[in-house]
């Protein structure tokens, strides 16, 4: 009688240890897990990333800034685009990424645009992203060529030096004969043109 007391008693152990064992895994898989514990990702676009990043921590989140934009229209520093997106359920405790909008002035980077035609050196420079270009005709021995570009205030401009994208650039175009001036294309109108006379030579 006095072994089965005991056998029995070891049974109830071995019960109890593996229901506790049990209990344990299930309370560490869902602390793990946090199954039952979402929340909806609030709408932080068009916040700075500072306030953002206290929103976020309010519901247990982190943000990560997972790259950023340019977008003249829109305020410097400010979310413009989250992942997971607005709106959608993320469990706590997990990374939100986002897009911002660059702090400073976008640079690009100034083509080779020397010893080319004129119609050429404008459709580089645009598709670069450069719009502020102005045309400087200089008399030479060549027509429409272009000799250099600078800034509007006169800084020569080398290949692969990144300037902001809005910098006011000016090509200098030889030209030998003033009737071939080349306007006639849309390209090319919407270009301011300066003429330039020397007191050695006026070749108008």
């Amino acid at each position: 009688m006095k072994r089965i007391n005991i056998l029995l008693i070891n049974i109830a152990l071995m019960l109890a240890l593996v229901g506790a064992v049990v209990f344990g895994v299930l309370f560490w898989l869902k602390s793990y897990t946090r199954h039952n514990d979402v929340v909806e990702i609030p709408d932080i676009t068009g916040m700075k990333v500072a306030e953002a990043t206290q929103v976020l921590e309010a519901q247990d989140l982190t943000l990560v800034i997972a790259d950023s934009v340019f977008n003249m229209k829109m305020a410097p520093g400010i979310i413009l685009e989250t992942t997971p997106k607005v709106g959608s359920m993320i469990k706590r405790q997990r990374s939100l990424f986002v897009i911002v909008n660059a702090t400073g002035v976008l640079k690009r980077q100034v083509p080779d645009v020397n010893n080319v035609s004129l119609r050429q050196a404008m459709a580089t420079l645009r598709a670069a992203g450069f719009e502020s270009i102005t045309v400087k005709y200089v008399g030479g021995a060549h027509n429409d060529l272009v000799l250099a570009l600078r800034t509007e205030s006169g800084r020569l401009l080398s290949k692969g030096e990144n300037i902001p994208y809005n910098t006011a650039l000016v090509l200098e175009v030889s030209i030998s004969d003033p009737s071939l001036m080349m306007r006639e294309d849309s390209l090319m109108q919407s270009a301011p043109v300066i003429i330039e006379e020397t007191e050695d030579e006026n070749w108008f």
